[in-house]
């Protein structure tokens, strides 16, 4: 259960700050996007302050489903928080892969690619840590 949990909090974590920056300062997070004077969102188009909202919105949304998978960790709860960030993250990740040369350098690159990675890998941890009994039946205790 702690890496359900683990995997939880990261969602959490990531979740919150995308969508809190982006609902409620939409241009700061165009313009400085993920921080250290880099700005992986404006290298992709212009400012559009609606689809930014949607995008914090929506993160917020998932943050708040998932709050509630920490507070009940039912595993039904919990499959379906792996398995809405999966629907979201899978898309999203695939996108930014394809259009790594907008990215000013290879440093950059990498960062994006783990940064995306780990959010997927979250999910299926959770998933897998709540699917494995249901699947394969139980494990037996050594």
């Amino acid at each position: 259960m702690i890496l359900i949990r683990l995997s939880l909090g990261f969602l959490l974590l990531q979740t919150l700050w995308v969508g809190a920056w982006a609902q409620f300062a939409p241009k700061s997070f165009y313009d400085n996007f993920p921080s250290f004077n880099w700005s992986w969102v404006s290298l992709d188009g212009s400012f559009n302050e609606h689809l930014l909202r949607d995008i914090g919105g929506l993160n917020l949304a998932l943050a708040t489903v998932i709050v509630f998978a920490l507070l009940d960790s039912k595993p039904i709860l919990l499959r379906v928080v792996s398995l809405n960030t999966l629907v979201y993250q899978i898309p999203h990740s695939l996108y930014h892969f394809a259009h790594l040369d907008l990215l000013p350098n290879t440093f950059q690159q990498i960062i994006q690619i783990f940064s995306l990675s780990s959010g997927i890998l979250a999910s299926l941890i959770i998933f897998w840590q709540t699917t494995k009994g249901v699947l394969y039946g139980p494990h037996p205790k050594p």
